[in-house]
């Protein structure tokens, strides 16, 4: 009898054993039913996931044009939506650079300013001088203009540019070095400066031509300065 009462004392303890780990394993299996249930998406959702841990970094906010389903990169510095690259539309008016398809490609059209004035979609629009003024100033760190800004620093792309004139691309503009397309003084008509220059039209008119935005890939300042209307260069939409 004592062995039999042993062996009964060994069955139950180790029964117990058996469901005490059981309850432990099913506790580790379930989440608190306090929290909300996680989906197996998060961090792959586009809204900010990113930064420490490997998770996945946010979506980039694209456009789509819809007459011809090209896709554009835009970003937001101060108040205003800018794409962030040059609009590749083809239209009446524009080219590629040395009549290059791939160059377009990489850079975008180059537009006569009564090309640039009709070329941006739907919602979108070719800045004014004011507008432009503001580009500049935000992206400036002293919050000036011209001479006395240094926004080309931030708004031009880290690659492309000769001479160790590539930027910070601090805001993700992008600015590529487009060059332009012009007719000189002797009659001239020719593809000039890729690599070391970008000139952006702006809509609003100035004595003898058009004001445009001109990089440089030998500073850090961008100049705002005229250019007759038959001249060929980039654009970049603002939001409306």
């Amino acid at each position: 009898m004592k062995n039999f009462g042993k062996k009964l004392a060994l069955v139950t303890l180790s029964a117990c054993m058996a469901l005490f780990f059981a309850a432990c394993s099913s506790d580790s299996d379930n989440s608190d039913p306090t929290q909300p249930a996680q989906s197996s998406e998060d961090g792959q959702n586009g809204e900010g996931q990113g930064g420490e841990g490997g998770d996945q970094p946010a979506a980039e906010n694209t456009f789509t044009d819809p007459r011809d389903g090209k896709v554009y990169k835009f970003v937001t510095i101060g108040n205003q939506t800018w794409f962030a690259q040059n609009l590749n539309f083809e239209a009446a008016g524009s080219s590629c650079y040395d009549d290059n398809p791939a160059n377009c490609d990489t850079y975008g059209r180059l537009y006569t300013h009564d090309a640039a004035a009709v070329a941006c979609p739907s919602g979108w629009h070719l800045p004014s001088f004011d507008e432009g003024s503001a580009l500049l100033e935000n992206a400036s760190s002293n919050g000036k203009r011209n001479g006395e800004g240094d926004a080309g620093k931030f708004l031009k792309s880290v690659s492309g540019w000769s001479d160790g004139g590539n930027g910070e691309d601090s805001y993700g503009f992008n600015l590529l070095p487009a060059g332009y397309f012009n007719t000189d003084m002797n009659n001239i008509s020719q593809y000039k400066k890729m690599g070391s220059t970008a000139q952006l039209w702006t809509a609003s008119e100035a004595t003898g031509g058009y004001w445009n935005c001109l990089f440089f890939n030998t500073a850090s300042y961008v100049a705002q300065s005229k250019e007759l209307a038959n001249t060929k260069m980039s654009v970049r939409c603002v939001k409306d």
